[in-house]
């Protein structure tokens, strides 16, 4: 459900703002670096900062990604790595209560990097 909540937040403005900037960027045919491009990116950063703990977030953002310039793929992956950093070490204590949540953002930024191209080391 797109109104599940992550702290307060739900889900639904940010896919809507994400699917209108990617369509809108494609429809446009604009080129990598072009503003709606640019703004499409920020959003799909901003949706995974929010709720890249979720486990629907992968899948959310798979068609959206799909309709981003080639181009843009790889460096998009880059830029949600630190997105995904857990400084509190809540991944490697099973007792805490953001283990869960620190698991699940690793595991879709693994899913979001395959979906955008980085699959050098994969086996």
């Amino acid at each position: 459900d797109q109104q599940e909540q992550e702290g307060g937040k739900t889900r639904t403005p940010y896919l809507a703002e994400v699917e209108l900037l990617t369509h809108l960027a494609l429809l446009k045919g604009e080129p990598p670096a072009g503003p709606t491009v640019s703004q499409a990116l920020d959003a799909i950063r901003r949706y995974f900062a929010a709720f890249g703990g979720k486990d629907a977030c992968a899948y959310d953002l798979a068609v959206p990604l799909s309709r981003l310039p080639p181009a843009t793929r790889l460096p998009l992956a880059a830029s949600l790595e630190p997105l995904a950093e857990d400084p509190e070490g809540a991944a490697s204590d099973g007792g805490s209560p953001a283990f869960e949540r620190a698991c699940t953002r690793a595991a879709n930024l693994a899913k979001l990097q395959r979906m955008l191209g980085c699959m050098d080391g994969w086996g």
